[in-house]
């Protein structure tokens, strides 16, 4: 394999002085600097797009992405004897952002607002960017919890219940609850118009903003992996990582506030969004994601691992509940 990647370099107007594994891909030390070279599987023209977007990044002054490196023949594709499709990226030295350390995670919430600051509305032809329309989150929400109670209905019917059916039927009735209030505030903090908006304005989100795609070092904060970057509004792009940072530190609150208040500070944000904010954490994730992939498994075994992430999600729901409750009071400050 690793001679197949070099032969693929070849292509690149660089020397390759060594070359190495990395996640999922192999990095490279050149004389311009450190690379990652990968197996790409999207669309040629969603690849010209996400070299358009970072492109227009680095114009503004966000350099620290993984912009494309083009072969000798000026593309970002490279195709090998096989047919399989290559990418070439810049690539930076650093570690991924401590889910622990609360500077890593306040930097990390300042560089996404920085980040959506510069990936505000976009002239682009519209036929090029429809292909990344995110989904509807107000009608994600709704099959969500059509699928909690697939769920709940499945366990009913059946005659011998394992520990994780009894667990879940415990749990299951506060989860249609939130899941229930999670859509009546996503309506009145009037998502669907904001969506739309956004849609309209062709404002674009990273779509995996977690802590692997974000590499820390003492000079700066860089963001890679926009693979599912699309059209959305900004802020699912600050529940996903705000959720993740407070699934690992029991939903401290003071943690959750330093995040929120260092994403404001860059990105001032609106009453209606915050108020979105609340509902996409009000929806039980966790407990709805272990149902569904317990659903989507084999039943003659029981998962310990669905298991143990049902009982994580249980054991968490006071502190959970206690953020949310902070929450609601955080959104008054915003206009």
């Amino acid at each position: 394999m690793e001679e197949k990647i070099r032969e693929i370099l070849e292509q690149y107007p660089f020397e390759v002085l060594r070359l190495y594994r990395g996640r999922g891909a192999y990095l490279c030390e050149t004389g311009q600097g450190l690379k990652m070279i990968r197996e790409y599987q999207g669309s040629p023209s969603r690849l010209v797009l996400e070299g358009m977007v970072k492109t227009e990044l680095i114009s503004k002054g966000f350099v620290y992405i993984d912009m494309f490196e083009a072969n000798k023949d000026g593309e970002y594709m490279t195709v090998d004897a096989e047919g399989k499709t290559y990418v070439v990226t810049r690539w930076f030295e650093g570690r991924e952002c401590g889910t622990k350390d609360w500077e890593d995670m306040q930097a990390a919430a300042g560089c996404l607002a920085s980040l959506h600051s510069c990936m505000g509305r976009t002239t682009w032809d519209q036929q090029l960017i429809s292909a990344v329309q995110g989904e509807n989150l107000f009608s994600e929400m709704e099959k969500r919890k059509r699928e909690l109670n697939r769920i709940r209905n499945y366990i009913l019917k059946k005659k011998q219940k394992n520990d994780f059916d009894r667990r879940y039927m415990e749990v299951y009735p506060q989860a249609e609850r939130q899941a229930d209030k999670a859509l009546q505030q996503m309506d009145e903090a009037g998502y669907e118009k904001l969506y739309q908006k956004a849609i309209q304005a062709r404002t674009f989100c990273h779509g995996d903003y977690t802590q692997h795609n974000i590499l820390m070092s003492k000079k700066y904060t860089a963001i890679v992996r926009f693979d599912r970057m699309r059209l959305d509004l900004q802020v699912s792009d600050l529940y996903l990582f705000l959720r993740k940072m407070m699934e690992k530190n029991r939903w401290n609150k003071e943690l959750g506030k330093s995040i929120l208040d260092a994403y404001d500070r860059i990105r001032p944000m609106k009453k209606a969004e915050m108020r979105c904010l609340l509902a996409m954490l009000t929806f039980p994730e966790k407990i709805w994601k272990t149902g569904n992939r317990y659903m989507n498994t084999r039943k003659s075994w029981l998962s310990f691992r669905n298991m143990e992430k049902l009982e994580k999600a249980a054991g968490q729901e006071k502190e959970r509940l206690r953020f949310l409750d902070f929450l609601e009071k955080y959104c008054q400050k915003f206009v």
